[in-house]
């Protein structure tokens, strides 16, 4: 069977224009500015011949995350400006068309040669919102570079490439399972790339923390009042810290299949009783937590984990909830079930996005807003488990401009207990 070089390096371009795509959708997230963005992106990368390209598209200034002699900058572009020819213009076109592609779409950018690092190399790339000085968010083009020579190597493609054709003969069924076997390893791969980066990320800012405040108190010892300041912060993100490492931790025992739970028959009323007094308290007058319930009932779980999983709904809602400040809880007994809602009046969640957030590290709202909303994105990903090993029901309902509910079910172990 001949395959073209279309065929041949889909799948491949659409893998290494996901890695981009990942890296953007992070780093706007994120709120990043164009350092943070590169130090993010050399931080992450699995692939040491892999550069990234920042690319300004006003003037074609550009910064790579290989850094010569301590400097980042890259002039192939702007280079590319100022020859006025007409292959230089099919490239500054190529350029535009990367930076206003869709999603599904991968145009390929090549080849040509980067100056600072020697290297022949084809691109792809996405959009990616960086933040100025001023707080404002501008879009850049966002390169992932791939060596020509990588190419030549594994493919046997010519020197020509991208402009030549490549004939090779495959077997069909050997072609097929070898893509998937690629496609799985990707995957996984990919994953693994996500899971890096956001707890790099995650960890280094509550240990940047500590270093930082720990060396600012240094400098103030004549100051009690100051160190004293100094010390709280860093109780703080040490405490951040603990509690992200702790996740981990947790959510790696609970997917490997170590979790063990402690069953035992107890009153989930007063566990909702006492959780929401405590949130109460915590949060003070500015918020109202109420719970709805009429009867006090029982179940068979473990204790500990299922006030782990009310304790993330209600904050969960406790981060989202609107103006009024107002957090629901509901006891709603039906039949052998009783369920457990939480509800809030926040932004709510787009119905496409409902299947997703249960997804490690998902976050919905990417607003300026929502980047201010404590938590590691785990939370959700731990209920989870928790409800999946007590084999219970769970959701979310939400509309936009309403809010959103998050619910379980268990059964009640003796409606005898129950006591209207």
């Amino acid at each position: 069977m001949v395959e073209s070089t279309k065929q041949v390096s889909e799948n491949y371009l659409s893998t290494e224009k996901g890695y981009a795509d990942d890296w953007a959708a992070y780093i706007a997230s994120c709120h990043m500015t164009a350092e943070e963005a590169l130090d993010y992106i050399r931080t992450t990368n699995t692939q040491e011949d892999r550069a990234a390209h920042l690319v300004d598209m006003a003037d074609l200034s550009a910064r790579s995350t290989f850094v010569r002699n301590g400097n980042p900058w890259v002039h192939c572009y702007e280079e590319q400006q100022k020859l006025a020819t007409t292959d230089s213009s099919a490239f500054l076109d190529k350029m535009e068309q990367l930076f206003n592609a869709g999603p599904d779409e991968v145009p390929v950018l090549g080849k040509y040669r980067v100056g600072e690092s020697q290297r022949t190399v084809v691109s792809v790339g996405t959009r990616v919102m960086i933040r100025e000085e001023d707080g404002s968010d501008r879009p850049y083009l966002l390169l992932r570079l791939i060596p020509v020579e990588y190419l030549q190597n594994t493919w046997a493609f010519p020197t020509e490439f991208p402009l030549a054709e490549i004939s090779m003969i495959v077997n069909l069924s050997i072609n097929q399972n070898l893509r998937r076997a690629v496609d799985m390893a990707e995957h996984v791969n990919q994953a693994k790339t996500r899971f890096l980066s956001t707890m790099s990320h995650d960890i280094r800012t509550p240990m940047n923390a500590v270093i930082g405040m720990t060396e600012i108190a240094k400098l103030h010892l004549d100051d009690a009042g100051y160190v004293r300041d100094c010390l709280d912060k860093v109780s703080a993100s040490s405490s951040h810290l603990l509690t992200l490492v702790n996740d981990i931790l947790d959510l790696s025992r609970m997917q490997s299949g170590q979790m063990k739970l402690n069953l035992q028959v107890f009153c989930l009323t007063d566990i909702l009783q006492r959780t929401v007094e405590r949130y109460q308290k915590l949060l003070g007058e500015d918020y109202q937590i109420c719970l709805e319930q009429n009867c006090r009932v029982w179940v068979k779980a473990d204790e500990l984990e299922i006030s782990r999983v009310i304790y993330n709904f209600i904050n969960n809602a406790c981060h989202h909830t609107g103006e009024d400040k107002q957090i629901v809880v509901r006891q709603v007994l039906d039949g052998k079930k009783v369920r457990v809602r939480v509800c809030d009046h926040g932004e709510g969640i787009p119905e496409e996005n409902l299947s997703k957030i249960w997804d490690r590290y998902y976050r919905v709202n990417k607003s300026s807003a929502a980047k201010k909303v404590p938590g590691n994105g785990l939370g959700l990903c731990i209920v989870k488990e928790i409800l999946q090993a007590h084999h219970a029901r769970y959701g979310v309902e939400s509309q936009l401009g309403e809010g959103s509910t998050f619910w379980f079910e268990l059964e009640v172990w003796d409606q005898e207990l129950t006591q209207k």
